[in-house]
């Protein structure tokens, strides 16, 4: 199951096949002209490989977009100040594996009209995001659960963690 808020449908709880709506919905606010998208890629290989399949749709769709890569949150800062802030022709944001651990709305204000898709498997997701009178934050879970880690990744953090050779987050 997908759950997301989206200002295209009043239903908080979609389907894996509906997930053409939410890109049916970048496009039609991409209509507007301009380079109204914007791909914010973590530097992980699931990010990159989903940036480069969504890319590839909005390029045959004729739409205009930008990629930044993201390392870090000096990164997103730096990223809003030079391309979201004040940005009145920009409407889509897509935060491939990052944005969902913090409050996106106060951290980064985006003008009216312009919605965050927050597409990020790192978890714990930032509660504010999911609330339902947000309807500029969409996020999207990818079924194992909105608020801890899966019990395999912790059993896998566990192990590895107790091995003398294996540093992590380092």
């Amino acid at each position: 199951m997908i759950l997301f808020k989206s200002t295209a449908n009043d239903e908080m709880l979609w389907q894996k096949e509906e997930l053409d709506l939410l890109y049916r919905d970048i496009r039609k606010k991409a209509a507007s002209g301009g380079s109204t998208v914007l791909l914010l890629v973590a530097q992980d290989v699931d990010a990159l490989c989903a940036s480069r399949v969504l890319a590839g749709i909005l390029r045959s769709d004729n739409v205009s977009y930008k990629v930044k890569p993201v390392l870090s949150y000096d990164d997103l800062d730096l990223v809003y100040n030079a391309e979201m802030k004040d940005n009145y022709d920009l409407r889509s944001v897509v935060l491939l594996n990052c944005g969902g651990r913090i409050n996106l709305r106060e951290k980064y204000p985006l003008e009216e009209g312009a919605v965050y898709y927050v597409l990020d498997s790192h978890r714990p997701l930032y509660h504010v995001n999911l609330d339902e009178s947000v309807t500029d934050v969409v996020v999207l879970d990818d079924g194992l659960g909105l608020y801890e880690e899966p019990a395999r990744f912790q059993q896998l953090h566990k192990r590895a963690f107790s091995r003398a050779d294996v540093s992590f987050y380092t």
